[in-house]
């Protein structure tokens, strides 16, 4: 059992978490694909 091979912490030696507040994400990968526009046309052979 997985529990009996480890100790682990009771959750009384944690402190408390800081209070939520909900945060828009910025991914930066996902912001410069938006800004840069639409691809350009392939060419017409």
């Amino acid at each position: 059992d997985f529990e009996s091979k480890y100790s682990f912490h009771p959750l009384d030696d944690f402190p408390p978490p800081d209070e939520y507040r909900h945060l828009t994400k910025i991914y930066p990968s996902k912001a410069t694909r938006v800004m840069r526009g639409a691809p350009p046309l392939p060419p017409v052979g």
